[in-house]
């Protein structure tokens, strides 16, 4: 059981580019699939899809994009990215909004 889906995703998005591999899939929810929509309109995924299985298990399959020096790009926009899909945005310290 994950107590941290969001977390989990994350690490495996990282892990997976650290390997260069192309794809990645984990275990589908709705939660995640917005977090994923915020990622691909913010440039940092390829893409996403949702794969239904025979027994109804539902699963994310996600095309990942590589930047030219991923690792410092990856560091940089993931706390922006999960701001932009936190519902509690200013919840998280990472997500404060800069003083004027």
């Amino acid at each position: 059981m994950v107590n941290d889906p969001i977390g989990d995703m994350i690490a495996r998005i990282r892990n997976a580019q650290m390997r260069n591999k192309s794809k990645v899939s984990m275990p589908g929810s709705k939660q995640r699939e917005r977090v994923l929509e915020v990622l691909k309109t913010e440039g940092f995924i390829r893409g996403y899809a949702s794969v239904a299985h025979a027994s109804g298990r539902s699963e994310l399959e996600i095309e990942l994009k590589y930047f030219a020096d991923h690792r410092l790009a990856v560091a940089f926009t993931w706390r922006f990215a999960i701001c932009r899909a936190s519902t509690t945005v200013l919840a998280s310290p990472f997500c404060r909004l800069p003083r004027a």
